[in-house]
Order: structure tokens, then C-alpha cells, then sequence
């Protein structure tokens, strides 16, 4: 007698409470893991047990891996060896998505992607398939009409063929963390964990609720919105910075890279160029941001900025539960705010500024390796609270239009130089400050202001609906796979806290 073929209890702590489920021999021998947290989920017991799945994926879907990018090696003539690995000419021209543009249920692509034309082959995306990510965090996105329909790389799974209906709700469902867990169970867990092809192809789950079907056209109508929303804002970054580039600031900030970015360089550099820091990268910068101002007329962040004092103080010892936050993951790559709701614990609240979010206000990541910036051009949806990783900037007037400047590359650029530390990861407050931007003539920027703030008050009132579609879609999810696990799961019995 194996041990699979014996009941077995799982223990496992959900909640800071101990919880007992009974197994039995015939659920173990159907998956090829143990995992506890996935046992004692109720309702994806009775999905593992393959007697309560309404959709098999297999039959009702094609499940495609996404573009796999082939390299090639290039070697050194004298020796023969390898030299280094590089991505294929043909594959290096294509712009392809990849896990990290997978948020939700959506695909958010980078700004210039919605400027790059598809090639149209056999591996792009289409209008009705679910872009499902192999690594964890599990999650899953729809195609739809408003997406370029660029390919996906090999981190990612395609699921093609459903209808929409069926299509949102797989999508829904997979963005559940319990699924995720159980998605990576199923394909059993490695080194580094990731879902297999061959686990959804026969994978089997519940189907969506009879009244799911108006929810699912008003989640698609959203997310072709939103993505509308995104191409809007790009196209209006993309028209700023190219007046930027226009300006000078791309040909000064190019020279800078030519002549600082190599393995040595000398030079000769004004005293007046050097402020605090005599590292390389900073001796850079103030030589970049000298030569702009001396030849491009650029001016110092400071020089526009309102000069209100700043309330740095952090929220108290006993916070709220939980706060609607903007943290540095909830950024995009466009001015655009998002937040999220959070559990917010005494050692979090002493990172998180007391004051709220304001309208009007430009908030700039002090990460300078990756720099954020976002505009709040509309009323916040009540209190939003801000991490330490952001820094405020009131601008006297046109927020919006120098939220789009410093969003520039020749601006942000010297973001990323201005880096401190031992990881060079961080940038300084005073520092932000010292950022230069061209002077623009101010009917440009009441009209640049004006595009902004109606874009992002048209964001701001998706972000309530999206809000509102996805607790309607948590209801739908939670009430058929309560419903599953009470039909087909009778012989499993839950206690919390100590059972004997």
C-alpha cells in the first residue's frame, strides 16, 4: 500500500489560524503535489478532482507557447570561442510583449510600442485571446480590437478560440491567487516554478455564472477604454518630447553619452560643472546640465516650482486598516496615476506620508534606475496616500505640461545619472530639483496642461468603473466556486483551530 493510497490530513496556518482538512487517497493521487494552501481552498479541490470542470480547455481552445526569441553566437576569429550571445537580427526587430506587460487583465505596453507597426505573422496576438504568464505571480490578459497585435514572448501562453464570455472568465479566474497556486502546482514545482502548456491544455474548471455574460462585454468595452485611454497619453508624450528633441536637448544629451559613457574618459571640466559629488556619473551630469543651459537656455526645475514647504511627516503608529496607496509597482510608464487598496501595518505606515494626494500635483520615484513620473490632473477618488519612494513637486502653474517634459527622455536621462549610493539606485530629493527643462512659451503649455487633464480625468473615471467590473467579477468568481466545492467536495471537513 503506497502512501497516496491512505487519507491523509493537511495542516496548514491560512489566516494566523490553524486549519485541518481530511484529503482523500483518491485527490492525492490526481495532482502531483502537496501543497497546503491549495488543499485547503475548497474550491479548487473540487476543480483537482476533475468531476466538477464544465471547461476543458483542450477542447474548447488552441494553448500555444508564445515567440520563442532564437539567437545566434558570435565568435572571436582568433580563438574560436564564443564572444558573446545575441538576440537574432530578424527576432531583434520585433517588437514582442513580455511578462512584464501582463497587469491584470490587461496588456499595458510600453509607450512606444503603440507607435511600432505589427508585422502581421503567424504568431501575433488576435482580438479574443487570453495572454496567460508562465512564472509567478500567475496572471492572465485580454486581446482585444484597441491592443497592437504584436507577439508575445516565450514567458508568456497564448489561449486561443473562446468565446468572450468564456474568455473574460478564464481570465478572471486565473488572476486569482489560489489559481496561480494551483496552476503551478499542476505543472509541478521546480527550481523556478512556472505553468506548463501541457497543464492547460487539460486543464479542467468550473464555467461562469448564467448573468456573466453582460458583465464580460462591459469588462472588454473597459479594457479597450483603458487601452484607448493609454494610446492617448503616449501620443501626447510623444508629441512633447519630440518638441524637446527639437530644442536641442536629444543632440546635447547624445554627445553626453558619446563622451561619458565609455570605459575611460578624460576631459577637462569647469569648476562651476561639479557640485557635491565628484563621482564620474555626477561630474556628467552637471557638465550635461551646464551645456544646456548654455546653449539650449534650459532652467532648473526650482526656478518654476512653487515654494510651499513640504510636510514630510508620516502617518502614526496606529494606522487605518487599510489605504488606497500609490506605490512604485503601481506605476505605468505614462504620467497617468493608479492606486490600490492596501493592508497598511504599523511598519508600513512609517513609510507612508501623512498629507494626501492633491490635485495638481506632479509626483517624481526618487528610484532613479527606473524613473516615474505622474500627474494627478484629476480630483483623487478620496484619500491617496503616497510611499516615501515619491517625491512632490508644485508647480506655480501648467503642472500637467511640466509633468510631460520631465517625462522626456533628455530629462528623465538625467534622472538615472543623478543616482546615489552603493547600488547607485536612489536619487536625492534636492536633486530632483536641480533637474533642467527647456523653457516653454506658455500658450504651449496651457494647451499641453489642457490635453492632460482630460485625459487623465477620463482615466479617473475608468479607474472607478474598472473598480466597480472587478468586485462584480470577485462576486461572480466567488459564488460558482462556492457553489462547486459545496456540490462535489461533501466528504472534506474544514475546521479552524485545533480539530482532534
Amino acid at each position: 500500500m503506497t502512501f497516496a493510497e491512505v487519507s491523509n490530513s493537511v495542516l496548514a496556518c491560512m489566516n494566523e489560524k490553524l486549519s485541518i482538512a481530511r484529503i482523500s487517497a483518491h485527490e492525492l493521487a490526481g495532482v502531483d503535489f502537496w501543497t497546503p494552501s491549495v488543499f485547503l481552498s475548497g474550491p479548487f479541490r473540487a476543480v483537482a478532482d476533475g468531476r466538477v470542470g464544465a471547461i476543458h480547455m483542450g477542447k474548447v481552445s488552441e494553448v500555444t507557447e508564445g515567440k520563442r526569441i532564437t539567437h545566434e553566437m558570435t565568435r572571436t576569429p582568433s580563438l574560436g570561442i564564443p564572444e558573446s550571445l545575441t538576440p537574432d537580427v530578424d527576432s531583434a526587430k520585433e517588437v514582442t510583449y513580455r511578462q512584464a506587460h501582463i497587469r491584470g487583465l490587461e496588456v499595458v505596453p510600453d509607450p512606444e510600442q503603440w507607435f511600432q507597426k505589427p508585422r502581421g505573422t503567424s504568431a501575433s496576438l488576435q482580438p479574443g485571446d487570453i495572454v496567460v504568464t508562465k512564472l509567478p505571480p500567475v496572471r492572465a490578459a485580454m486581446v482585444t480590437e484597441e491592443l497592437l497585435q504584436h507577439p508575445v514572448d516565450q514567458s508568456c501562453i497564448v489561449i486561443r478560440g473562446l468565446d468572450t464570455p468564456t474568455a473574460v472568465w478564464v481570465a478572471v479566474c486565473f488572476n486569482h491567487p489560489a489559481y496561480g497556486d494551483y496552476l503551478l502546482g499542476l505543472s509541478g514545482f521546480g527550481i523556478l516554478p512556472r505553468v506548463g502548456v501541457r497543464t492547460l491544455r487539460e486543464l479542467r474548471l468550473p464555467g461562469p455564472p448564467d448573468l456573466f455574460k453582460p458583465l464580460a462585454s462591459d469588462i472588454k468595452k473597459e479594457v479597450d477604454t483603458r487601452a484607448q485611454l493609454r494610446r492617448a497619453i503616449s501620443e501626447l508624450q510623444k508629441g512633447v518630447s519630440d518638441w524637446v528633441g527639437n530644442e536641442g536637448g536629444e543632440e546635447l544629451e547624445t554627445e553626453a553619452e558619446v563622451q561619458f559613457q565609455r570605459p575611460s574618459w578624460s576631459t577637462h571640466v569647469a569648476a562651476e560643472s561639479i557640485d557635491w559629488s565628484w563621482a564620474p556619473q555626477h561630474v556628467a551630469v552637471g557638465v550635461l546640465q551646464s551645456d544646456i543651459f548654455r546653449h539650449a537656455g534650459w532652467i532648473p526645475v526650482s526656478d518654476v516650482l512653487d515654494r510651499q514647504p513640504h510636510d514630510r511627516r508620516r502617518l502614526s503608529s496606529s494606522p487605518p486598516r487599510r489605504l488606497r496607496l500609490i506605490r512604485l509597482a503601481d506605476a505605468e510608464s505614462s504620467i497617468m496615476p493608479a492606486c490600490q487598496w492596501q493592508e497598511v501595518t504599523p511598519a508600513l505606515a512609517f513609510r507612508v506620508y501623512r498629507r494626501p494626494l492633491a490635485e495638481g500635483e506632479v509626483l517624481v520615484s526618487t528610484l532613479g534606475t527606473s524613473p516615474r513620473l505622474l500627474f494627478a490632473g484629476a480630483e483623487p477618488p478620496g484619500d491617496v496616500f503616497l510611499v516615501d519612494h515619491w517625491e512632490r513637486l508644485l508647480f506655480s502653474e501648467t503642472p500637467g505640461a511640466f509633468a510631460l517634459l520631465m517625462n522626456a527622455s533628455p530629462v528623465s536621462g538625467q534622472l538615472r545619472r543623478m543616482a546615489v549610493g552603493s547600488a547607485r539606485q536612489f536619487v536625492r530629493a534636492e536633486d530632483i530639483q536641480q533637474l533642467r527643462i527647456p523653457q516653454v512659451p506658455r500658450e504651449l503649455r496651457e494647451r499641453w496642461d489642457r490635453s492632460a487633464r482630460g485625459i487623465i480625468a477620463a482615466w479617473r473615471k475608468s479607474c472607478d468603473r474598472w473598480e466597480y467590473l472587478m468586485a462584480q467579477a470577485d462576486r461572480a468568481f466567488q459564488r460558482v466556486h462556492v457553489r462547486a466545492s459545496a456540490a462535489e467536495a461533501p466528504a472534506a471537513k474544514v475546521a479552524e483551530g485545533m480539530t482532534r
